[in-house]
């Protein structure tokens, strides 16, 4: 998961906190209850694809690590008997394929060590008894066969870990996009009829909906970063004034994609204000606490 998978699922579990807290409100009106029923949902599948991403090869890797190590000791303990075999009787060739060290062991693909392992394997096959005469007995060549047939038999395994994790993460991909349509499209549209009924409730709501960006901004300043849009169709609204308590503080006009940024440099209460002809003023208060950016998108409603 991403820094910025992991400020949504943040946001989620804020605004699924903030519905909990206020359950006996949240339960006056069913499409809301209903709403944060599959908001819960989703939560739950976001974490259970993470887990799947994190945890499906991590096994496997440590497993693999350990075996690759241990095969690789298995060489170069068997290659430096033959190699030493090979000095004493002046055996060039056989010098030649087995004078190799443990920095090119570790750089080789999988698939090389795999069969550099059975070369020296099938070299010292015929070769035990003048290997037992350097140290390196018959079960020593029996082990590095058994330790590449294991780590033979790990390398699908890898290959398949990779596979599953990868379905996982397109998965979680889908799931924090299929969550934000629904917030965006629904939830927030419901969330709507409390603003005047509870106006405290709604704030919460809205504040919780805010996108954080925790420790990932640039040091000392804040960005606020944004789409404008209309309340009832959901298109972007383009020359939006944007600005945060008063328009000489900070101000953007919103792009053809309904896009802004401001910047503020300072912690503390702003208000965030967004005015277009035709629209009621926009106005929302939120905190800064630790300059940490936030994404915010805002919806118009068109002056009765």
């Amino acid at each position: 998961m991403n820094d910025k998978q992991t400020n949504q699922l943040t946001m989620f579990e804020e605004v699924n906190d903030t519905l909990d807290a206020n359950a006996d409100i949240v339960i006056k009106v069913k499409p809301a209850q209903d709403g944060h029923a599959f908001l819960k949902t989703q939560i739950v599948e976001i974490h259970t694809q993470h887990e799947i991403q994190q945890k499906i090869t991590t096994g496997i890797t440590d497993d693999k690590e350990q075996t690759r190590s241990e095969y690789e000791e298995s060489i170069l303990k068997v290659g430096g008997g033959l190699m030493a075999h090979a000095a004493a009787t002046d055996n060039k060739e056989l010098y030649a394929m087995t004078d190799i060290s443990g920095y090119k062991l570790i750089r080789m693909r999988e698939e090389k060590l795999y069969d550099y392992g059975k070369t020296i394997y099938d070299l010292a096959l015929p070769l035990q008894p003048q290997l037992a005469e350097l140290m390196i007995s018959s079960e020593d060549v029996a082990l590095l066969n058994t330790k590449r047939e294991a780590f033979g038999l790990l390398m699908p395994k890898k290959r398949t870990a990779i596979g599953v994790a990868s379905a996982a993460t397109d998965h979680l991909d889908e799931l924090i996009r299929e969550t934000n349509i629904f917030l965006y499209k629904k939830l927030d549209k419901i969330m709507f009829l409390f603003r005047t009924t509870y106006p405290d409730f709604y704030k919460q709501y809205r504040s919780a909906r805010m996108i954080i960006d925790r420790g990932h901004g640039k040091k000392g300043k804040t960005q606020i970063s944004g789409k404008v849009s209309d309340f009832e169709t959901e298109k972007p609204l383009a020359g939006v004034k944007v600005y945060l308590n008063d328009e000489a503080t900070t101000t953007a006009i919103t792009d053809a994609a309904g896009s802004y940024l401001l910047g503020i440099a300072a912690a503390g209460t702003y208000t965030i204000k967004a005015e277009l002809a035709g629209y009621d003023t926009y106005n929302e208060e939120f905190e800064i606490e630790n300059l940490e950016n936030i994404e915010l998108d805002i919806e118009m409603e068109k002056s009765e």
